[in-house]
């Protein structure tokens, strides 16, 4: 498993909840995300149905701060496309609303290189 290269304005959050990484870049994850992508779905979507991470963010917006929790979940769908990012994937589409997700508003679609959108 590949480390997570934070974004500098990330360092702090991935220090705080490092476990993050572990979850999605986990291989069952990894292949999750892979699949949602290769179906032109935001791969962020799934990972409400992770009770792992759900407990993750449960602690992260415990905290009150508004603002933290959404740079966290921005900091996560880094996460994805550095997972999805050395299988060939590509960032398509920025901010596609998810409908009926309870950590996420929007996401980010993909598609492989060489492959028609």
């Amino acid at each position: 498993m590949r480390n997570y290269v934070p974004q500098p304005f990330y360092r702090e959050l991935h220090e705080r909840f490092p476990e993050t990484w572990n979850v999605v870049s986990s291989p069952e994850v990894s292949e999750l995300l892979c699949a949602l992508a290769s179906l032109g779905q935001p791969p962020t979507g799934a990972l409400q149905l992770l009770p792992e991470f759900c407990e993750i963010v449960e602690r992260v917006d415990a905290l009150g701060d508004a603002r933290q929790s959404q740079d966290f979940r921005q900091m996560v769908g880094n996460m994805c496309w550095q997972v999805l990012e050395p299988m060939g994937f590509r960032q398509v589409r920025r901010r596609v609303p998810l409908l009926y997700n309870q950590v996420f508003g929007e996401g980010t679609t993909y598609s492989r290189r060489g492959v028609a959108e």
